[in-house]
């Protein structure tokens, strides 16, 4: 697709994803590497990657990506949104989950090692 794309992966596999080209094939390393941080037992690497992770979102939300920066994220990403809306949105509506589980494992791996 091209142009518009871009966004959602920028997301889904930030903070790696800022690197051009491989940031459209990071996210299942990223997250998968994330998940072996808390069967590995460390807790504080996983709350360091998923702080690292959000912080990295929102500059992409903002700033844009290597790929599509400044309006054109924006005005690509609508674009896509008119020609495949159930695929982009179903895609944001899974991460969004499974962001939130990560946030409740993160969190409460890190209460549990603290109590």
């Amino acid at each position: 697709m091209g142009h518009g794309t871009y966004l959602p992966f920028g997301i889904y596999g930030a903070p790696l994803s800022m690197v051009p080209i491989v940031g459209m094939f990071i996210a299942p390393v990223w997250w998968g590497t994330l998940g072996s941080m808390f069967t590995g037992r460390r807790r504080e690497a996983a709350a360091i990657m998923m702080a690292l992770h959000t912080v990295a979102v929102g500059v992409i939300l903002f700033f844009g990506t290597p790929m599509e920066h400044g309006d054109d994220r924006w005005e690509y990403f609508s674009k896509t949104e008119r020609i495949m809306p159930v695929w982009l949105w179903s895609g944001i509506a899974v991460y969004i989950v499974g962001l939130l589980v990560a946030w409740v494992a993160t969190i409460g791996s890190w209460r549990s090692k603290h109590e």
